[in-house]
């Protein structure tokens, strides 16, 4: 036979069946109906009668009825004093805005979720709000990150083209200011580039390949200037033209860069007619090392890594 228990606030009325009397009796419940709490009568297992005042609420399984589980529901009712912090709610939050790399994100997301199933527990003060912004920040540090990780290498590729280009031009300008010197002086280059910077219209940054760690050549004027030019770290080019006059053929190497500077990619190459060419590595290697063992022009007769003859 059921035994009745009555909401004293409402008056809604519940059916318990003789198994769920005693699991009932003496705790503090919360009516499905009003939504408040009330004590379950602890004489209710001896007896008490339908429509009794104070009883509790338990229809064997009428919908939103709390479950037949004691303990959670004084749980429930624990004061907001005697809560616990949800420490993963906070900890989402905290990497959220500290999440500047994929690993900060990713936890923030982590702490997120576990700190929204805690915030269900009734032992702990809250904390879906904080979980929730946690997870929102870490996404979006997240999607923020893949594409500048995607995109770095091509920008650091694009930067290293426009200054094989910068660093083409620097040369050309050298050249064309060797061929004025070489007007001025019956054919003649000049024996350095310290002579180029203090006789000719041009500028110690020229000297300097974009993609090396050098730095123009400080001083006043030019003179001081070209003083400091091969003190070290001014001077990214090397220049082989001293003896050489306005006649040189157009395919004798005049001057050429550290393969270094461009992270061993090869180099850009200055020629005796002043243009500038750039070749890759293997091939500006097998350059470098002809001129410096005397043979320049260089053989471009033989394919492979050496250029073929201009036409």
């Amino acid at each position: 036979m059921a035994t009745q228990m009555q909401c004293p606030h409402c008056g809604q009325t519940y059916d318990l069946t003789p198994e769920q009397v005693p699991q009932y009796a003496g705790q503090t419940i919360t009516c499905t109906k009003c939504q408040q709490a009330f004590t379950v009568p602890a004489n209710l297992a001896g007896g008490a009668g339908a429509g009794a005042p104070l009883q509790p609420t338990a229809a064997p399984t009428p919908p939103g009825m709390p479950p037949a589980y004691p303990q959670y529901q004084a749980q429930y009712e624990l004061p907001a004093g005697e809560r616990k912090s949800n420490g993963f709610a906070i900890a989402s939050l905290v990497c959220g805005i500290l999440g500047c790399t994929g690993i900060g994100a990713i936890l923030a997301i982590i702490f997120g979720i576990l700190g929204i199933q805690r915030a269900k527990d009734p032992r702990y003060s809250g904390g879906q709000g904080l979980s929730i912004a946690g997870i929102v920040l870490g996404g979006l540090m997240l999607f923020a990150a893949c594409p500048v990780s995607i995109l770095l290498p091509a920008l650091n590729r694009a930067r290293e083209t426009a200054n094989r280009v910068k660093c083409a031009n620097n040369m050309r300008q050298i050249g064309q200011a060797i061929l004025l010197y070489a007007n001025d002086n019956r054919g003649a280059y000049p024996p350095d580039l310290q002579t180029v910077l203090t006789t000719q219209d041009i500028t110690p940054e020229v000297f300097v390949c974009p993609s090396s760690n050098d730095s123009a050549a400080p001083g006043a004027d030019a003179k001081a200037q070209a003083n400091n030019l091969t003190k070290g770290g001014h001077l990214s080019y090397v220049y082989i033209g001293k003896g050489m006059t306005n006649s040189t053929s157009a395919e004798t190497v005049v001057m050429y860069e550290n393969l270094a500077d461009h992270s061993n990619d090869g180099g850009n190459f200055l020629f005796g007619d002043g243009h500038v060419e750039w070749y890759s590595k293997p091939t500006a290697q097998n350059i470098i090392a002809q001129v410096q063992s005397g043979t320049n022009p260089p053989d471009f007769s033989r394919r492979g890594n050496v250029p073929v003859r201009r036409k």
